[in-house]
């Protein structure tokens, strides 16, 4: 039952495992009937508003405890560090890091 925060792209290693993200194929959204603007904008946020507080606010309030930081949305001018703290490095491999939120 973790909720991820993913890139938004249409496939994501956490579909394969079942897992929830906050974010899908924004197109897909689309043809739910909603306009996912305000998600995108978050998500946006705790990839690139720079803040790992402002990314942990938003992230405990949409419940969800894991960042897939593989890929970033575009443009990313002002990237979030995870490791700046608030997060600690779950799983990690060359291209793909997952952090996860202190205390979730």
């Amino acid at each position: 039952r973790s909720v991820f925060v993913t890139d938004g792209r249409v496939n994501s290693f956490t579909d394969a495992a079942g897992r929830l993200r906050l974010t899908s194929f924004t197109w897909y959204v689309r043809n739910l009937g909603y306009d996912p603007a305000l998600r995108e904008a978050e998500v946006h946020t705790i990839y690139c508003g720079g803040s790992t507080q402002d990314a942990s606010r938003i992230m405990q309030a949409l419940s969800a405890s894991y960042v897939v930081d593989g890929g970033r949305p575009m443009p990313c001018t002002t990237p979030t560090d995870f490791a700046a703290g608030g997060f600690r490095l779950a799983f990690e491999r060359p291209t793909l890091r997952v952090w996860e939120l202190a205390g979730s």
